[in-house]
């Protein structure tokens, strides 16, 4: 069965909550769950749709409104429920998290799952991510970096993510993933107000970190 990739694009915001003006930012995505299959996707065609997401201050979407009329209400029922699971950098206004809605187009695609193994080391700032990116190439052990430098929660244990399925990124990490070969790591990539580096293990080095 097809699965699909989503290119994501802001258009704007409207509705019940002001957009944020000099002051505010928007929602950026953190996180997507892919759309289920459609059938009415040939192999090599695409289908465009326009939303309306109701963005909280929690990061999570709490609404989904279809505006385009071109998917079966059986699908877009589906698809709603995966919306719901994704979740955004949320807007602020002076600094402060604030619900928004915003209006978007995305794009999907059929293509295969491409899950692949995974380490990171997350950072607050990115000249800090940028010196530490270094390292590695003189020898400085990646998982030690991950343990000691990362502020990413202390669960994610030497920053493994374990194998994962690289279509939960936004399309710029997914990108930089596809071409990533065992043992090869990324410059920092900027996730929300994070940067990380991500390094590609073997499926046998990650269970061997569990």
């Amino acid at each position: 069965m097809k699965t699909i990739v989503l290119l994501l694009f802001f258009m704007c915001g409207c509705a019940t909550t002001q957009l944020p003006d000099s002051s505010g930012t928007l929602p950026v995505l953190l996180y997507q769950v892919p759309l289920p299959s459609y059938d009415r996707i040939s192999y090599w065609g695409e289908l465009k749709i326009e939303l309306q997401l109701r963005i909280a201050k929690d990061s999570s979407v709490q609404e989904v409104i279809f505006l385009s009329s071109n998917t079966d209400p059986q699908w877009e029922a589906s698809a709603i429920k995966e919306i719901r699971k994704w979740r955004f950098l949320p807007s602020t206004q002076n600094g402060i998290p604030v619900p928004v809605w915003i209006r978007q187009v995305i794009i999907i695609r059929p293509k295969k799952s491409f899950k692949i193994s995974l380490s990171k080391i997350v950072f607050s700032d990115y000249g800090w991510a940028d010196s530490i990116y270094t390292l590695p190439k003189k020898g400085e052990d990646f998982d030690s970096l991950a343990r000691t430098l990362s502020v990413a929660p202390p669960s994610e244990h030497q920053g493994k993510l374990g194998e994962t399925d690289i279509r939960t990124f936004p399309i710029h990490i997914q990108k930089e993933l596809e071409i990533l070969n065992v043992g090869e790591y990324t410059a920092p990539l900027q996730l929300g107000n994070s940067f990380i580096i991500f390094k590609r293990l073997t499926a046998e080095t990650a269970r061997k970190m569990d």
